[in-house]
């Protein structure tokens, strides 16, 4: 398997974390852009019902599961950014059977189930 020291993130965080999540190495930098500014440490819940906060949410819980870290928080905040930076620090996988589920209503289809299976990394899309 290849694998890489950088990732951007951009147009579907939720789906691009999972799938790229595969070729990270301990060290590997994932930049994600669009998160949004207050929550998690500079982020916010702005769109609600389903949208890019949603998204966030889902990324934030499955980047933890497999072992990431959030770095650079503060100086994101501090300069108004967008963006945030999460770094490998250990490869890490959940238990076998968890499960995310992630409505975003600004894409159709609009549902995208992750699973966690013996043989690693699954997702299906459907419209709810």
């Amino acid at each position: 398997m290849n694998s890489s020291s950088f990732f951007f993130l951009s147009c579907q965080q939720d789906l691009e974390a999972w799938i790229y999540n595969n070729f990270a190495r301990v060290g590997t930098v994932m930049y994600i852009h669009d998160m949004d500014y207050t929550r998690y440490g500079g982020r916010s819940a702005s769109n609600g019902g389903g949208g890019a906060a949603a998204v966030d949410d889902m990324v934030v819980a499955f980047l933890l599961e497999f072992g990431w870290r959030p770095i650079l928080t503060e100086t994101a905040i501090d300069v108004v950014s967008c963006g945030r930076v999460w770094i490998r620090e250990i490869i890490k996988v959940p238990k076998i059977g968890s499960v995310w589920t992630n409505v975003n209503n600004h894409r159709t289809p609009n549902t995208i189930h992750f699973e966690w299976t013996a043989e690693g990394s699954s997702y299906h899309l459907s419209q709810t």
